[in-house]
């Protein structure tokens, strides 16, 4: 099926959020964009293939928007232009899989920050990410700002007054 061309503008404005806040936030960090996550197919062989043959026939997997590897921790990116709640899933996953990328494995001993960054605010995102132990980041560039001014005002704004009691939802629970 051909994508839309909302989808591909959506998923290069995306792009381009991920890659200018790597570039102002992170610019000394080395920085893997679009990262394959995940174990290889265990029906690769191991000694028959070059790295690179390898790791071209692990591209089924699921890809994080960035790595970046510091000296004492690895900083795992998602972001999003438009809230999207399944990005903080996506984001869980990946930190799960991360340890398991073999591109990856000589970074294997280093802690994990999880960090999700868009340009819109949403408290129920932000309450579920804190929950998580994931760190959400408001990154607003002027060009963000611009295109959000051009969308609808339905899908541009800031979700307000969204405060989720996590005591009431544990004691309903029981």
């Amino acid at each position: 099926m051909a994508e839309s061309a909302s989808f591909k503008q959506r998923r290069q404005t995306e792009r381009l959020l991920c890659s200018q806040f790597v570039a102002e936030h992170y610019p000394r960090a080395r920085t893997y964009i679009q990262q394959y996550v995940g174990p290889n197919h265990p029906e690769i062989p191991e000694g028959e293939l070059t790295v690179g043959e390898r790791n071209a026939m692990g591209t089924g997997r699921r890809r994080a928007d960035a790595i970046l590897i510091l000296p004492d921790k690895i900083v795992l990116l998602e972001t999003y232009v438009h809230v999207q709640l399944g990005k903080l899933s996506q984001l869980m996953t990946y930190r799960e899989l991360l340890p398991l990328t073999p591109e990856l494995k000589e970074y294997v001993h280093l802690p994990i920050e999880a960090i999700l960054v868009g340009a819109q605010r949403d408290p129920i995102l932000d309450q579920m990410a804190a929950r998580f132990d994931i760190k959400v980041v408001i990154f607003r560039p002027k060009w963000a700002l611009a295109y959000l001014d051009e969308l609808a005002a339905r899908k541009s704004r800031d979700r307000k007054n969204a405060i989720l009691s996590f005591e009431k939802v544990d004691r309903l629970r029981g």
